[in-house]
């Protein structure tokens, strides 16, 4: 888990996107065209977790995404459509090779705090944690998954404001979804390399 006072997210959130575009790529795979579609089909919530959480984690998500060198989170216009023509769609990807995954994110932790700092102010304390599932499309067969989590530390002084909860709460989801994309990454690289060996 990635613990983080306000005052470092700002750097450590470059560095996990830094890592994130090249964690568990070869190198000179790393340089290549976009190969990899990811869409996101379904974000689930733990009970007792927030209704805004979800919606927060899909902007995010789709964020880290369009910033990854590796993927597209969109297909041209024209391209066959996964459930009224898969087979139209296999061979679309499979020209221009493209590997199409179903992404389906479950956020399993959120908790939101205040504990008291010295100087007589706040301390706003803000955890969040998920998994992440890939499937291959159009047919639905799990190929890798991946999970991250953060602690966001912020102080808050006397009162605590909507507008502090938003900035930590997107803190700490940035760096959770970061921290899950790329092991799940890592783990496609590995399964992909396991698969050329036993060829």
């Amino acid at each position: 888990m990635l613990l983080l006072s306000r005052c470092a997210v700002a750097i450590t959130g470059i560095t996990a996107a830094l890592w994130v575009l090249h964690a568990g790529l070869p190198h000179a795979e790393a340089k290549g065209k976009k190969t990899y579609y990811f869409v996101v089909s379904k974000v689930q919530l733990t009970e007792g977790i927030p209704g805004e959480i979800r919606e927060l984690v899909v902007k995010q998500l789709t964020l880290a995404m369009a910033r990854h060198d590796r993927l597209t989170t969109a297909l041209p216009d024209g391209a066959p459509d996964p459930r009224t023509d898969p087979k139209g769609f296999v061979r679309y990807v499979k020209k221009r090779k493209i590997r199409p995954f179903r992404i389906n994110v479950e956020v399993i932790q959120y908790s939101h705090e205040l504990e008291s700092a010295s100087g007589g102010g706040q301390q706003l304390i803000v955890s969040l944690a998920l998994r992440m599932f890939g499937e291959t499309m159009p047919v639905r067969v799990m190929a890798f998954s991946g999970e991250g989590s953060a602690k966001i530390k912020m102080g808050i002084g006397k009162t605590l404001r909507p507008r502090d909860t938003r900035i930590a709460n997107k803190d700490a989801a940035e760096l959770a979804i970061n921290d899950a994309l790329a092991t799940s990454l890592q783990q496609l690289a590995a399964n992909e390399r396991s698969k050329k060996k036993t060829r």
